[in-house]
């Protein structure tokens, strides 16, 4: 109900709160880079920091200024704070070669890329990434 969840969020009553969740959050996102006709691409949410990795051949696209600053504004309004692009570009599995090099199995880390994704790893550092503000 209504009161439950103001009872469950009165501890955060000074922090935003999205209801949507993390899902939403990356849909939204990733909806916004579609519409720069964007196929091949993921939003990666650690916290309140958005890492996107799209094909190595479109980093330089997004770099470009008037695409930078529009989807800086885009990734924002999806409720993230931080943007950043991953230099790596697109890859699967790019969550688990952070969670594999935590865990010291550096084999992993190295080859991840052929490994599920784990998006729900939220908190995981971002990477070798260029931050936007």
């Amino acid at each position: 109900t209504t009161a439950t969840l103001r009872e469950l969020v009165r501890p955060f009553a000074d922090r935003e709160c999205f209801v949507c969740g993390p899902s939403g959050f990356m849909d939204v996102a990733e909806a916004a880079l579609r519409e720069l006709g964007l196929r091949n691409l993921r939003v990666r949410m650690h916290g309140d920091l958005a890492r996107i990795e799209v094909p190595a051949d479109d980093v330089a696209r997004l770099a470009q200024p008037g695409t930078r600053e529009r989807v800086v504004a885009d990734i924002r309004a999806a409720g993230f704070t931080y943007v950043t692009l991953d230099l790596q570009g697109y890859r699967t599995g790019s969550l688990n070669e952070e969670l594999a090099r935590k865990n010291g199995d550096v084999e992993t880390a190295e080859g991840a890329g052929s490994a599920a994704d784990a998006e729900t790893a939220e908190g995981v550092g971002a990477g070798q990434a260029a931050t936007a503000r």
